[in-house]
């Protein structure tokens, strides 16, 4: 099983915030115990998470008013061992980074072969798509735990 598990975007106050609360969420349902945290690539570090992932976690019953954006660094790379990223092409950019991270990373949506497209600066619709795609695939992930 494991123990601590990161989720990673690009900016991380879009999908991986939301990524981090539904996949704790989840988890907490099914009383397993694991540390599940967020950050981004290229992180807006220090911001809030964005208003739509705000109001969205809100009306499913998870808070984000705590959220500040994390930039992804080495130490967490290694304290983690579950990486889970939004599209396939973070999986190479974390590698490039982050070479002994190989193994580890995964798509958030590999189990239905599918990225979780970028919502920033895109209307809520974008937000509430993004949403649905995280809740399905933390689901799936959290079948094969």
């Amino acid at each position: 099983m494991f123990r601590h598990m990161l989720m990673v975007c690009i900016g991380n106050i879009c999908r991986s915030p939301l990524a981090e609360v539904c996949m704790k969420r989840a988890l907490n349902q099914r009383r397993v115990s694991c540390e599940v945290t967020s950050a981004g690539l290229h992180a807006l570090v220090g911001h809030p998470a964005a208003e739509h992932s705000l109001a969205i976690a809100m009306e499913h019953g998870m808070d984000l008013s705590a959220h500040r954006g994390r930039q992804l660094d080495a130490a967490m790379v290694r304290n983690h061992d579950l990486i889970l990223v939004m599209e396939e092409e973070h999986i190479a950019m974390l590698l490039a980074m982050y070479p002994f991270a190989r193994g580890r990373v995964y798509r958030l949506g590999h189990w239905h072969k599918e990225n979780i497209d970028d919502p920033y600066r895109q209307p809520r619709e974008s937000f509430e798509r993004a949403y649905r795609l995280i809740e399905r695939n933390v689901e799936a992930w959290v079948e094969k735990l």
